[in-house]
């Protein structure tokens, strides 16, 4: 099936109306503001800045004695108490030009801000023109009335010039910050990755969550998010938001002092009930994303090991622990709805009780004007009483129009006031996150790679003798933890030196302290006898060609790959060849697409962990190093390649001098070394060859005994290459070429295919069918649908009846000519705001109730949905769609259905209502005003319109490879990387795939000023075309002033509404996209009927064991023209049977098709052509539960899951018993390690199990397999990442688990030691069995099985 590719917004509409709530609803628009802000800062936490409290000595290269190792190993730094950077400190990476614009975009937010005091004063001189109108019509002529009607023409003029100063200054200040802000955060987050990848792994260890690089790739995500949003338009919003509210303070203050006072000494109740709400809301918001957040990581974790689930099938138990997660979010996320909305209508409640005792104070005060006993001033009243030589025929005292004037600035000046809380919160969190952030790009890491000039450098010819002397080392993640005690070895110039050793004995420790990623806190470690911390680094490390134990490649081309190994990536296409071939690569890479140039974009195309681990050596071998640096380096290749690469490194030192220093479990690799050191305990227990260690019958002769080797193992391997050349039997080239396209990926290491990790973007989508079947998802909570539909309208209707009440109020002050008058009608009408306060209230908790409850519900209901039914899907289906694709659809598309649904629907109800309650009352008391206001609607919802379709667009141009892509596969290899210099190439990778999006947003920057500053002009714009319809009207008798009034403030009240109203919508069709991809996810199927959880098929009651493949022909899916199993000569496919209660082993080179045998048994796949049986009855027909039921499956890469050892084991047996789960440990050799942790078996062992080692987390998964008493057991390099110790011990218990109770066992194995006892061998080789016998039969045939054995140093 094909997904829709998930639609990544590249810009959010801006809030455009962000300054626009004095255009109605009073205190709804600000609290919903408010309850926004609160939503999106509810998950800040103070970051971590340890790290700059601490730094790794890294240039002690004195020997410290043992009881100095306890002392702390890092320097205090002085900013240590520093929690945030300052305001200023914050713009430190701004260019002069920049700093320029912003400073040109402050006075432009200025001006913006300080247009609506403006506004103010020339509405209240608009109304009081109103009222000396109505007198001069009684008492003066026509001429007196025409000067008046042009003073209030010119007024109309002033206020379409303001509209027409917001559009400019808002235009510039959004346009410019945003642009800067973009520009500065593309910056930051350029500098920022350059030095964290060139951070010393002291600093990574004690800085990131359990030494994991990757916590730095989120940093660049979350944190510098944080940045950018605090540096583009955070800064000047909030000065804009600051100046209008305490402009319009200032010009109520003006107007009337007493009202004004009496209403701002109220305000403080509003915000301490505010305030407190708003804990709650953080409090509830927090723990809903968090929990948000766990089941966003448990569903990457079992997706990521979903082979593991299906084996155990635990597909249940994970649908069950991912609903349990949703469902508390879903909990709380009601409860910070709700809290959210109490405070809506507890403002809404407060505010309109103030209304009611502002007007009543109001009007009294307008009575005693108008009966000439108030002997108060109005400051602002007289400002114009001179009109072309005529006296203002009344007092400056208190008029309506002061009164009105003054109550609505003190509503906009909290409502301002509240509106500057999203930019303090951004401000205050780009700050905090700008600690760490800046913190990293500024530190200068003691262990620098990069630096050219520091250090001395040695010269060419210099002669690479090493000697570690009185080594004592600890890492800085685990001070107490000491590796080496006064450790001393001498490494001659030249030589090859083997460290060999169990787990944990210092083995890698040593060539990473080589590398000099560490130092040592104690002694020395000496090149030539010059200190290698006196050495340049970066110098040190081009003389070394270093290869890992888990191999890597980095996005680009595979030639990009291996020239990486040559200084600034210089190597001819001649060395990179000679390379490839040197590393046994070059048969392989040929093959492919296109050669040397196919891109590897870290999942892009199919390369076993074998075939990367050869392009990795060849990488090490194309810098010509003098010392060559093996790390378990060929663990992942076969025994066939393992001993191509070993005699080419022969070839190579046998050329030119090259000192060499491996590490290897495979004593097969190293028995030809000069010098072999065993360590044990940190420190060297043996030394010396191969065959005078094996002679000492200590701790090497035990591990050559466990592998099989001899003492004259060297003398065998001496020979190999003679008896390669005798033979015709092997076409190395044949064979790895199949490699290339056979080897098959696997989900559990996160491997996919480029094409599986995106989804196909598909145009025609049902909108209306996808409402409707949200709406029917939605129905069980139908009753709350209603409620929160109710409260909605209520609350969008009060911003019409706030018009009509103002409207009349605002009338009556011109109305009368008694002040008793006016009191016996205006007090009665300011009682009517207490009922509004109860709807307010009211109406606010049935939104909070009814859309919390349905909305939260059906998000928690869609993501289990669709969790529940990616847990149906069988294996193809992950192999075509990516574990990260997966879960940003859980968790992102989800989340957008929450905009078609829950409080957004509430909130597009209570806009729409808004929208049309307003147009109703103009329309029922000033037609003509309300039809003036309708045609005006395309002016409101233009800027929001503009700035959704250009937010909806995608860069034109897109990067090869993501930045997120580069910046993850750079960070998880960051050895690797450091090791080869590779810090300036990534760099400058990251900055280029970084540009198509910055470039697209820094453009967007232009359209989304211009939507802010058209938004605000809208405004003022369509309030100068109504005043200017109604003076005309009210000038010719056909309209009223309260009529007109009233119409006039439904308009105004109505516009907020209206400019939120285009957001809105936008914000909904993406939510309607993002459910139609949800959806097409839940109806999909997959048509090879391997659904894990269906009841279908045939549940034997019991079975034997028996196993049959016949002429099975195979490919996987992702790449159905390259078989696995086809037919060869006479030979039909895969053929072999296997009895009951009989071991199997299948072995042969990378790629034949070993692992796939048993993951078509686990019905895994199914196969092309063919039929697999057990026990006689074709498996597709079985039910695929009790299939998997019967087999106990152990892979090579251990999956662990978050939780307890016990949690873990018990996935193999639910109900099992503690006897039966440490019975199991214990004949998986796991009981002692588990009872040697803190908490035994209740030990934590985080995600994945990162707290085990990887021979600790095998035992476990061996244990889960056991505990589960199959009858099948599949065991899949089950060994492989144990040390030669714990293997032997744990094939003992194996061996001992078989003789007690026989059962049929599957075996894939390169270590053939490990499967000589085992009834039967498969060689598999060319598409089929090629050879199959026991140990013996296979030995006196002297095939492919011969050939490997003696390999393998017997």
């Amino acid at each position: 099936m094909t997904l829709r590719k998930s639609s990544t917004r590249k810009i959010q509409p801006d809030s455009i109306m962000l300054r626009s709530g004095f255009i109605g609803g009073g205190a709804n628009a600000a609290t919903d503001e408010f309850l926004k802000s609160f939503q999106a800062t509810a998950t800040s936490k103070q970051l971590d800045v340890s790290y700059l409290t601490t730094s790794y000595h890294a240039n002690k290269t004195t020997t410290a004695p043992l009881d100095d190792i306890s002392q702390p190993q890092q320097q205090v730094v002085q900013e240590k108490d520093k929690n945030r950077v300052g305001l200023f400190t914050l713009l430190k990476y701004s260019t002069k030009t920049e700093r320029y614009l912003m400073s040109l975009g402050i006075v432009m937010a200025a001006i913006s801000g300080l247009c609506m005091p403006v506004w103010l004063l020339l509405l209240a001189q608009s109304l009081s023109t109103f009222n000396q109108i109505g007198q001069l019509f009684a008492t003066i002529g026509d001429e007196a009335i025409d000067v008046l009607l042009g003073e209030l023409y010119k007024l109309i003029y002033s206020f379409a010039i303001v509209g027409g100063i917001t559009l400019l200054s808002g235009t510039t200040y959004v346009s410019l910050w945003t642009y800067v802000g973009e520009a500065q955060s593309l910056r930051i987050r350029k500098s920022f990755v350059k030095s964290a990848l060139n951070q010393d792994m002291g600093w990574i260890d004690t800085h990131c969550a359990g030494g994991d690089p990757q916590e730095l790739s989120s940093l660049a995500s979350n944190s510098i998010l944080r940045i950018e949003t605090s540096l583009k338009r955070s800064i000047p919003d909030t000065l804009a938001n600051l100046l209008a509210s305490v402009g319009s303070l200032m010009v109520a203050f003006g107007l009337d002092f007493p009202l004004a006072l009496f209403m701002f000494l109220t305000l403080p109740v509003i915000g301490i009930v505010v305030g407190v709400l708003s804990c709650f809301m953080r409090k509830y918001s927090g723990q809903a994303l968090g929990e948000f957040s766990s089941a966003g990581s448990f569903a990457s974790e079992i997706l990521t090991g979903i082979k593991t689930i299906a084996s155990l099938r635990a597909e249940g138990w994970a649908s069950e622990r991912y609903a349990g997660h949703v469902e508390k979010a879903q909990r709380y996320s009601v409860l910070t709805i709700f809290c959210g909305k109490l405070a809506s209508g507890l403002m809404g409640l407060l505010f309109y009780l103030i209304y009611t005792f502002a007007f009543a104070f109001g009007t009294t005060q307008a009575a005693d004007n108008i009966d000439k006993s108030n002997e108060y001033i109005s400051p602002f009243a007289c400002w114009g009483i001179t009109l072309s030589g005529y006296q203002r025929p009344v007092d400056c005292g208190i008029t309506g129009s002061e009164v009105m004037v003054c109550i609505y600035g003190v509503i906009l000046c909290a409502q301002f006031f509240a509106l500057m809380n999203p930019g303090l919160n951004a401000i205050n969190l780009g700050r905090i996150a700008a600690v760490e952030v800046f913190g990293t790009i500024e530190r200068a890491p003691p262990i620098d790679g990069c630096n050219d000039n520091k250090g001395e450098k040695l010269g060419k010819d210099f002669q690479e003798n090493i000697e570690f002397k009185n080594v004592v080392f600890a890492y800085p993640s685990r001070p107490n933890d000491i590796i080496f005690t006064n450790f001393n070895l001498s490494i001659k110039a030249g030589s090859a030196v083997a460290l060999v050793g169990p787990s944990g004995s210092g083995k890698s420790s040593l060539s990473r302290l080589l590398l000099r990623l560490y130092d040592p806190i104690g002694g020395h470690i000496l090149i030539n006898g010059t200190p290698l911390s006196d050495i340049n680094l970066k110098w040190w490390r081009q003389q070394i060609g270093y290869v890992s134990q888990e191999p890597c490649l980095f996005p680009g081309s595979i030639r990009d790959n291996i020239a990486a190994g040559k200084d600034d990536g210089d190597a001819t296409d001649e060395e990179i060849e000679e390379a490839g071939r040197a590393a046994s690569a070059h048969d392989f890479i040929i093959e492919l697409p296109d050669g040397y140039d196919t891109f590897y974009s870290g999942s892009s195309i199919q390369l076993s962990g074998g075939q990367i681990q050869r392009i990795s050596i060849a990488r090490a071998l194309v810098r010509s190093p003098k010392i060559l640096l093996l790390d378990e380096a060929t663990s992942a290749l076969d025994f066939e390649s393992e001993r191509v690469v070993q005699d080419a490194l022969g070839k190579i030192r046998a050329q030119r001098k090259l000192t060499t220093v491996t590490v290897a479990h495979r004593l097969t690799t190293i028995v030809n070394s000069d010098k072999i050191v065993v360590l044990a305990d940190g420190a060297i227990q043996e030394s010396g060859t191969h065959t005078e260690l094996h002679q000492l019958g200590g701790i090497y002769t035990s591990l050559c005994e466990g592998q099989g080797l001899t003492a004259d193992a060297t003398s065998k391997a001496d020979v190999l290459g003679a008896i390669e050349e005798g033979t015709e039997k092997m076409d190395i080239k044949e064979e790895v070429a199949k490699v290339a396209v056979a080897e098959q990926l696997d989900v559990e290491k996160g491997e996919v295919r480029e094409d599986s990790g995106q989804l196909e973007e598909v145009e025609d989508i049902d909108i209306a069918g996808v409402a409707s079947r949200l709406q029917k998802y939605n129905r069980p909570e139908i009753v709350y649908t209603i409620v929160g539909y109710a409260g909605g309208i209520v609350v969008g209707c009060l911003p019409a009846a706030e018009a009509i009440l103002f409207g009349f109020i605002t009338g009556n002050f011109y109305k009368y000519n008694t002040g008793q008058e006016l009191l016996d009608v205006n007090l009665p009408i300011c009682l009517w705001f207490i009922f509004l306060s109860a709807c307010s209230f009211i109406g606010n908790i049935c939104m909070g109730i009814g859309f919390g409850v349905s909305g939260s519900r059906l998000q928690r209901r869609v993501r289990v949905l669709v969790f529940d039914k990616i847990m149906s899907y069988s294996i193809p289906f992950f192999d075509f769609h990516s574990v990260g694709e997966l879960t940003t659809m859980l968790d992102e598309d989800s989340e957008a259905v929450g905009n078609v649904t829950g409080l957004q629907q509430g909130q597009r109800v209570q806009v729409f209502t808004c929208l049309v309650a307003g147009m109703v009352v103009a329309l029922a008391y000033a037609w003509q005003i309300g039809l003036i206001a309708i045609a005006c609607i395309p002016l409101m919802l233009g800027a929001s319109l503009l700035q959704a379709k250009y937010a909806s667009r995608d860069p034109s141009v897109q990067s090869l490879v993501s930045p997120e892509t580069l910046l993850e596969r750079s960070l998880a290899n960051i050895v690797v990387l450091q090791a080869f210099g590779l810090r300036d190439d990534t760099s400058r990778k990251y900055d280029l795939a970084l540009e198509p999006d910055a470039n697209f947003k820094k453009k967007s920057a232009a359209y989304t000023g211009l939507a802010f500053g058209l938004s605000q002009f809208a405004v003022f714009g369509t309030f100068a075309v109504v005043f200017y319809a109604g003076v005309s009207l009210m000038l010719s008798g056909k309209l009223q002033f309260t009529d007109f009034f009233v119409a006039l403030l439904s308009v105004m009240f109505s516009s907020f509404g209206a400019g939120q109203c285009g957001a809105d919508f936008s914000s909904r069709k993406r939510g309607l996209e993002s459910a139609a991809r949800l959806f097409e996810v839940a109806d999909g199927s997959m048509e090879d009927g391997n659904d894990p959880t269906s009841d279908a098929g045939n549940k034997p009651d019991s079975l034997e064991g028996k196993v049959s493949f016949k002429n099975c022909h195979f490919a996987y899916p992702t790449r159905k023209n390259n078989m696995i199993y086809y037919s060869n000569g006479d030979r039909d496919g895969f053929s072999f049977d296997i009895d009951c209660r009989q071991s199997v082993a299948f072995t042969g080179r990378s790629g034949c098709g070993k692992s796939t045998a048993l993951q078509i048994l686990l019905r895994y796949y199914n196969v092309d052509k063919g039929t697999v049986k057990l026990d006689g009855q074709d498996i597709s027909e079985l039910n695929i539960g009790w299939l998997r039921d019967q087999i106990g499956y152990v892979g090579q890469m251990p999956t662990l899951f978050a939780g307890s050892i016990i949690d873990n084991i018990k996935l193999g047996k639910p109900d099992a018993t503690d006897d039966e789960i440490v019975d199991a440990a214990k004949a998986a050799n796991a009981n002692d390690f588990i009872l040697g942790l803190s908490e035994g078996y209740n030990t934590d062992i985080g995600v994945g199990g990162s707290l085990l080692s990887g021979g600790q987390r095998q035992r476990v998964a061996i244990a889960r397999a056991i505990v589960k008493e199959p009858k099948l057991l599949i065991l899949d390099e089950a060994t492989a990442a144990l040390d030669n110790e714990s293997e032997k011990i744990v094939q003992a218990a194996l061996d001992h688990m078989q003789e007690a109770n026989a059962r049929t066992t599957l075996v894939v194995a390169h270590r053939l030691e490990t499967v000589k006892k085992c009834d039967k061998i498969v060689v598999l080789d060319g598409g089929g069995v090629k050879e199959q016998g026991s140990h013996d039969e296979l030995l006196e045939m002297e095939g492919i099985y011969h050939s490997l054995w003696t390999k393998q140093g017997h």
